[in-house]
């Protein structure tokens, strides 16, 4: 499978509306061939991110639907309109890649028949599939979840809000439902097909640089960064406190890819519960 666009989503929430130009400048700097799409969902494309307007999927409000919800879960659902041959892979707002290899390398060997889980096993436990990172073709994705037209994409967002309770606000009541239904949809699918591909960490090598996990840049992640260790960055934020930090390590990020050999990585004891990504 060949990657040919990463997907995310958004409303006009700033701390999550203001990653919009790293976002897309770090999808781009690493992933150039890549189409990166967003879609914010709003009335209008603020002014200030007009420079980024052909990477913006303007989609309309709907009436009594929380817009951080239509954020979350509209993710599910417009891979199956998009024009693409090949993957479409969803992800987070304030999740930035941190390599050239990790998002094409390990999906290449597998036919576009199959739906790539790049987590292993994260959230079965919960039955969630996490959002960070699922690949498909639009055509596996539209059997999964049954779309056909924007139309469709309207009516099932109202359909799953209406039928259930989503309250406004990170890890309130319904802030799972895109993963619980993703888990749902997909192992249904599977039973019919067995083409759900799960890939094992341990061989895709994943790492993440989490926000949760350093205070401040330090040699060590310098280096891991330039050698493009990481998988990817959970980023602090907001933005507009955070931009400093955030920029340091998209400026550090390889021009070009670099051996990896062995460098030494992070781990301390994550703080609070959250929702896994």
């Amino acid at each position: 499978m060949k990657l040919d666009c990463v997907l995310t989503a958004v409303n006009n929430n700033p701390l999550y509306l203001e990653f919009i130009p790293i976002f897309v400048n770090t999808w781009k700097k690493l992933y150039p061939s890549v189409d990166v799409k967003i879609i914010l969902t709003a009335e209008k494309i603020p002014e200030e991110y007009l420079d980024y307007k052909e990477n913006i999927i303007l989609f309309e409000p709907i009436e009594n639907v929380l817009t951080s919800f239509i954020a979350q879960y509209i993710r599910l659902l417009y891979p199956c309109i998009l024009n693409y041959e090949n993957g479409i892979l969803i992800t987070d707002m304030d999740i930035l890649p941190m390599n050239r290899t990790y998002y094409t390398e390990h999906i290449k060997e597998y036919e576009n028949t199959k739906f790539i889980y790049m987590r292993e096993n994260i959230c079965f436990s919960e039955s969630q599939i996490a959002m960070c990172y699922n690949v498909a073709s639009p055509l596996i994705w539209k059997e999964i979840f049954e779309i056909n037209s924007l139309e469709d994409v309207r009516d099932r967002l109202k359909t799953v809000f209406q039928s259930n309770i989503v309250l406004e606000g990170g890890g309130n009541v319904g802030w799972c439902i895109d993963q619980l239904h993703l888990y749902e949809k997909v192992i249904n699918w599977n039973d019919k097909t067995n083409n759900f591909i799960c890939l094992k960490e341990k061989d895709t090598g994943f790492h993440r640089l989490n926000r949760f996990d350093f205070y401040q840049l330090d040699d060590i992640i310098k280096e891991n960064i330039s050698n493009g260790v990481y998988a990817d960055y959970h980023c602090y934020r907001p933005m507009s406190t955070y931009h400093k930090i955030n920029n340091d390590i998209y400026d550090l990020l390889p021009a070009m890819p670099k051996e990896v050999q062995s460098p030494q990585l992070i781990s301390k004891k994550r703080r609070g519960k959250r929702r896994k990504k």
